[in-house]
């Protein structure tokens, strides 16, 4: 459900971006994952749990590929390299803490972890506060701006 969740929060978001914008789609993204994740967290039975699965999958994909547009945008001489970075920093973060996750795991047990992921979006909301949008360039003025830079 997870899965699924994620298939349409990913069109989702794209649809969105297209309307609001880059920035507050990743904004709304990021505050919506706080309650699915939390009605995760406290779902009472497996139906209910399935649910907030694909709820929690949706909105913590609404901001993903648009945080790659985006930060292709800001590096439009260098959609490789934001592409990158962009991805390869938020699967390295995942990669570092998913040890500390299982520790917290092995102390307090399952539970405590989602309680802890319910948290996780908070530092992203707060950043995505102070992200510029930005308008997009074309493919011309970007190659003309990698040139005069």
């Amino acid at each position: 459900m997870l899965f699924f969740g994620g298939v349409a929060g990913t069109l989702t978001g794209g649809r969105i971006a297209d309307r609001t914008g880059a920035v507050r789609t990743v904004q709304a993204g990021t505050a919506l994952a706080i309650p699915a994740l939390v009605a995760l967290r406290v779902a009472p039975g497996p139906g209910t749990a399935l649910l907030a699965a694909m709820a929690t999958g949706m909105a913590i994909n609404i901001p993903f590929s648009v945080l790659v547009k985006l930060g292709q945008d800001y590096l439009p001489t260098r959609p490789g390299t934001a592409a990158g970075v962009t991805l390869g920093l938020a699967v390295s973060i995942g990669g570092l803490a998913a040890p500390g996750l299982g520790a917290i795991a092995d102390t307090w047990g399952i539970a405590a972890v989602f309680s802890v992921l319910c948290l996780v979006p908070l530092p992203g909301l707060l950043l995505a506060a102070f992200l510029p949008e930005i308008r997009p360039t074309s493919p011309r003025d970007a190659r003309h701006q990698g040139r005069s830079a």
